[in-house]
């Protein structure tokens, strides 16, 4: 098996279970040691950004080659950072659309995309603990814990005023709310 981190040295190793496992220790630890995060990690040409070591163990007597792609924290930072103010830009135009249809009838297609509203709130949420893991500017960390609290906030508020059927007050929640509070992050992390 070919194994190779980055664009480094390529070795030729064992396609032993043990060898593999060895070879994978050593080398995130040097990663790890190195201050930098695994991105991904190439499996014969594809590409898997989690969930690879339960793909290597089982699939390893297959694999052809290995490489781990890395990145430094600062990089990771900013490419979230960028993901995200790239994301925020679709998902808050978006999100004033759907607190549109709280205040008239509710459709099976508007449900659909409450929920999709939902999903983009919890991939927000995951990104926000990522960024306050590894972010090292305080001033963007504390925004970033304060905006993930509010996040919070807002939606234990609309999961109550849904459970009263309280559909106007959703509407108010997501834009006069929600989708200030983003707004107002995304300018807080650009400075």
């Amino acid at each position: 098996m070919r194994v190779k981190i980055n664009d480094f040295e390529e070795k030729i190793i064992d396609n032993s279970f043990q060898t593999i496992n060895e070879w994978w220790i050593e080398s995130t630890a040097d990663i790890h040691t190195q201050d930098q995060l695994i991105y991904c990690v190439e499996i014969n040409g594809q590409s898997f950004y989690a969930g690879y070591e339960q793909l290597i163990v089982d699939n390893y007597q297959r694999i052809d080659f290995i490489r781990i792609v890395t990145k430094t924290k600062g990089e990771s930072i900013e490419e979230t950072f960028v993901t995200v103010k790239d994301y925020l830009d679709k998902f808050i135009p978006a999100s004033s659309s759907i607190a549109d249809s709280f205040y008239g009838e509710l459709t099976d297609k508007e449900w659909s995309k409450f929920s999709q509203l939902i999903e983009g709130i919890e991939w927000i949420l995951k990104a926000m603990d990522f960024l306050e893991t590894l972010t090292i500017n305080e001033k963007q960390k504390r925004a970033t814990i304060n905006m993930k609290i509010e996040i919070e906030r807002i939606v234990s508020e609309m999961d109550n005023n849904l459970q009263r059927q309280d559909y106007v007050m959703v509407g108010d929640l997501i834009q006069y709310e929600l989708v200030t509070a983003l707004q107002n992050y995304m300018l807080e992390i650009q400075g």
